[in-house]
Formats: structure tokens, C-alpha cells, sequence
């Protein structure tokens, strides 16, 4: 008999470690995956051009590098130096298909990277694309 209320006692603890407390743990995570969420998606929106970057990448600091010699401004983010920045780039990843940083949006539109700012003419760009949106 002790052995079987043992084998109860084990059984409802570990059902509860391994699917009653998971539930409660996958609740409080998508809380957090939603503000996260609502984050970047806040930076994006609030922000005429926006790069994610890391400080120690040398495509975010060429990319960086065609934002000044266009003279256009922009809002870096490096997310080495932010305490959420992998989990940002997680999400960067879901929402764009791409890896790696730099991970460049203007005026809401995802860019791609260094190579794909490369392509354009950056002053053009912005003098193409501004909308009454962009200058407030």
C-alpha cells in the first residue's frame, strides 16, 4: 500500500512539473513574445529609417556608413548592447525570413541587409518615398 500512495504521490508531481506548470510557463512566455512584439514593431512604426544591428559587425558598420554619406538620419538599435536584443533578432527572423543583421526598415518597409542597401540610392530613396506620415 505504501508503495502505491508513493506511486500516486510521484505521479501527480511530475504530472504537474511536466504539464500543469509548462501551461503556465508557455502563458507567461507568449505574454512576453507579444510585448516583445508590440517592441520592435514600436521601433519600426516610430521611426523613419531603423537599423538593427550589433556593434562589432562590419555590414552594420558599412550600412551605417551609407546612411551618413547620404546624410540621412536614422535609429540604430545594436542589439548586443540591449538585454532583449536575441530574442529581438528572434523575432526579426520570423518576420522577415532573414538571419542575420544588419536588419534595415525604411519608412516601414523592410530593406534587407548591408548589400541590399548597397543597391539603392539612399538620398533618392527618401526623397521617393516620403509621405505627410514620415515628416511628423
Amino acid at each position: 500500500m505504501e508503495k502505491y500512495l508513493v506511486g500516486c504521490i510521484v505521479l501527480i508531481t511530475v504530472g504537474y512539473m511536466f504539464f500543469l506548470k509548462p501551461a503556465a510557463a508557455r502563458s507567461v512566455s507568449a505574454t512576453k513574445n507579444q510585448q516583445l512584439e508590440a517592441k520592435v514593431e514600436s521601433m519600426i512604426a516610430n521611426n523613419d529609417a531603423v537599423m538593427f544591428s550589433k556593434s562589432y559587425c562590419p555590414y552594420c558598420k558599412k550600412a551605417k556608413a551609407q546612411f551618413v554619406a547620404a546624410h540621412q538620419t536614422f535609429k540604430e538599435y545594436q542589439l548586443d548592447k540591449q538585454p532583449d536584443g536575441m530574442a529581438i533578432q528572434a523575432y526579426l527572423l520570423t518576420k522577415t525570413g532573414q538571419r542575420t543583421v544588419p536588419s534595415i526598415w525604411i519608412y516601414q518597409k523592410f530593406m534587407g541587409g548591408s548589400s541590399d542597401l548597397a543597391k539603392i540610392n539612399l538620398s533618392d530613396y527618401f526623397k521617393q518615398h516620403k509621405t505627410p506620415n514620415a515628416e511628423l
